[in-house]
């Protein structure tokens, strides 16, 4: 157990003028930044890889390649703590850059991410054998003259991914990596063959077994961490977390950069999405409701089809939530309990087979109708939605935003952060937090799973998992399922319940509704910061005018390493040699100094 140099209860003990003696010490101190390597280009894959580092809170800077070849090996490790090297943009690297980053990283310790094909050819569009970056990657990797290998991708253990960063669900018991609806995922990727790296994961498929994800260590204290998968196309397409994993396991493992924390907090996040659909869900939500299920300390998010008919019009199989003998007794019940959001269009599944059919007025009707009887039953504005079955056209977002809603359940990009989802690269929305939903296998509710016959005990386990990588990955993460009644699932939700409940209680998760966590989201995207290292401390400065309360910095002091917080206003918490260090008073400015 690390130890303070002052009890907790006495590190505020620096008045904000007292930086005046302290902050001089910034000048020649390292920026502590990752270089995002990427020269002036219209393609979208640097794009994807911004916005997981902006997302993230990591400190980043684009340089081109060329500027990057300008520099000393020395100038490049004052500079940068490590360099990422996107595919695509790459492939043409200077020549003369090749022994400069094998100085860089071999001599000077620096650390690279390189996904793809970085220095594959010439200027002038030459292949080059072996590619420039191989021999530091350890990995021999090419273009492929035809079509690309494809298959799955595979950790040897469900252990290895959540090591890097993969969500719990989101690998099988195989070791493949999967999506909700279709089980294992095909990927595209670059062939490759190991030459000096470890191999991490695989790829498995129509060329064989190759390595997909490698880590070379050099004696010098630098690594070369090399992805085959290009990374930033599947986050342009609706899978989000391999790019997030990898770059969070990277960035947070190998080069220990500060970063600020995208949970409120610091501490990790949990929202519990409960759609109800129809009519046929009024008893079992009564029945949970008489359960521990429920709880003003894990407020929810549920979301209701407020119409009085779910599979065509006039078959008054709803929820009916204006009707006091259905489900308008319940409406008031459930908000007790977390925030009431819109699901779908006023006829659940006749909005979720039509909504692409039905002309699109009838469409905007049926969600306006939605909205506005919730709003008339709880008083609120609706700022939450979710879509039946998952039916989200890019239409829709234009109304939502319209309509004030800043936070949606999303079935892509599954076992993920927050995000702004894309497809084709094009973003969906910068006005809404979509979250995505975690997964189990190709299963999302607890009906899914207890209808593929997945053991009770297995889904509990799995359930658990989840809350504890929330927990200790400091993330956020989604799980959504229908109100039930029956044992399989009842016992479930009782569980997970009383587990959330417990880790609220111990101050390590917030379970908050969508829209909370998409307000702080917001503002942890406004908020400014620098942060740069001395011999012996990091000196922070963080701005936002919307206020810092909750806004968490880690900076990485090292195990077993005593350390002293200088700041006034903040919280304290160390976990496997990070120091994360919270704002708790409202002020617009603060300074902090963490000497270690």
């Amino acid at each position: 157990m690390r130890r303070l140099l002052l009890p907790t209860a006495l590190l505020v003990l620096v008045p904000l003028f007292a930086f005046s003696t302290l902050w001089p010490g910034a000048s020649g101190t390292d920026a502590e930044q990752v270089g995002l390597v990427t020269p002036a280009t219209e393609d979208f894959t640097p794009a994807m890889y911004e916005q997981i580092l902006r997302e993230e809170g990591f400190p980043y800077r684009t340089v081109d390649p060329s500027e990057l070849a300008a520099m000393t090996p020395r100038q490049m490790r004052s500079r940068f703590a490590a360099l990422v090297f996107p595919e695509v943009v790459n492939a043409a690297l200077p020549p003369e850059l090749a022994p400069r980053l094998a100085d860089y990283v071999r001599s000077l310790g620096g650390r690279m991410l390189v996904v793809g094909d970085p220095g594959t050819r010439t200027p002038d569009g030459t292949a080059l054998a072996p590619p420039l970056l191989a021999d530091l990657a350890g990995v021999y990797y090419t273009v492929p003259t035809g079509t690309p290998p494809t298959g799955h991708w595979f950790f040897p253990s469900r252990e290895a991914a959540r090591a890097w960063g993969f969500t719990p669900g989101k690998v099988n018991r195989e070791g493949a990596v999967c999506g909700y609806g279709y089980g294992p995922l095909t990927y595209h990727y670059y062939p490759a063959r190991t030459e000096g790296a470890a191999e991490v994961a695989w790829g498995r498929g129509s060329g064989g077994r190759q390595p997909v994800l490698t880590e070379r260590h050099h004696p010098g204290g630098g690594t070369v961490v090399y992805c085959a998968v290009p990374l930033g196309f599947f986050k342009a397409n609706s899978d989000d977390l391999p790019l997030r994993a990898v770059m969070r396991t990277f960035l947070i493992r190998y080069v220990h950069l500060p970063r600020l924390v995208n949970t409120p907090g610091g501490r990790g996040g949990f929202v519990f999405n409960l759609h109800v659909c129809g009519g046929t869900y009024l008893k079992p939500l009564r029945t949970m409701l008489g359960r521990d299920v429920f709880s003003p300390e894990t407020p929810f998010s549920i979301h209701i089809t407020a119409g009085p008919d779910c599979n065509w019009p006039g078959d008054r199989l709803g929820f009916d939530a204006a009707n006091p003998l259905k489900g308008k007794p319940l409406v008031p019940a459930l908000r007790e309990y977390g925030y009431v959001g819109s699901h779908g269009g006023w006829i659940h599944n006749y909005f979720a087979f039509n909504a692409e059919k039905i002309p699109r007025r009838q469409a905007l009707d049926y969600l306006a109708r939605n909205f506005t009887t919730l709003e008339d039953l709880t008083g609120e504005r609706i700022v939450e939605y979710s879509s039946p079955g998952g039916v989200h056209p890019p239409w829709l977002n234009a109304w939502l935003e319209e309509h004030g809603v800043v936070a949606y359940y999303h079935p892509g990009d599954t076992g993920s952060s927050p995000t702004h989802p894309r497809y084709r690269g094009e973003s969906y929305s910068q006005a809404m937090w979509a979250f995505p939903i975690s997964s189990y296998d190709r299963y999302a509710s607890l009906e899914d799973l207890h209808r593929a016959r997945v053991p009770q005990a297995e889904a509990a386990s799995w359930l658990r998992d989840l809350v504890d990588f929330a927990i200790h990955e400091r993330v956020i993460r989604t799980f959504y399922t229908h109100p039930s009644a029956d044992p399989y699932n009842l016992d479930l939700l009782e569980g997970l319940a009383a587990d959330l409940r417990a880790a609220v209680a111990a101050e390590r998760l917030t379970v908050a509704p969508m829209s909370t966590f998409a307000a702080f989201l917001d503002r942890h995207q406004q908020t400014s910061w620098l942060v740069r290292r001395a011999a012996d401390r990091y000196l922070i400065e963080l701005k936002n005018p919307l206020g810092l309360q909750d806004i968490t910095v880690a900076v990485y002091v090292g195990p077993e390493r005593r350390y002293r917080v200088l700041a006034t206003g903040v919280r304290v918490e160390e976990q496997d040699g990070w120091v994360y260090v919270t704002v708790t008073d409202q002020e617009a400015a603060k300074r902090i100094v963490v000497r270690y």
